[in-house]
């Protein structure tokens, strides 16, 4: 039996690979999660009261490069867990 370190060293660079697929677009498209539309919207907010428009257009791409960071972490860890559960049951 496989230990959980050995599924994710043997699951983490296809996950990482898949993350970018179109598989993965369709997957992410298909789920809505209101925290993720709420705090979107607060962040609209935000940035509309930064009046630098470069400013605001540069703290907006950075938070997008962010999100996608973690977006992708969290398709990743997903990916991994579901295969790891039974390491753990």
């Amino acid at each position: 039996m496989q230990t959980y370190n050995d599924v994710v060293r043997s699951n983490k660079n296809f996950a990482y690979t898949l993350s970018d697929s179109p598989h993965a677009d369709e997957v992410k498209s298909r789920v809505s999660i209101a925290e993720t539309d709420a705090a979107e919207d607060e962040f609209s907010k935000l940035l509309k009261l930064i009046p630098d428009a470069d400013l605001r257009e540069r703290l907006d791409q950075a938070a997008g490069r962010i999100s996608y960071a973690y977006e992708k972490l969290g398709f990743i860890e997903g990916y991994i867990a579901e295969r790891a559960y039974g390491c753990i049951i």
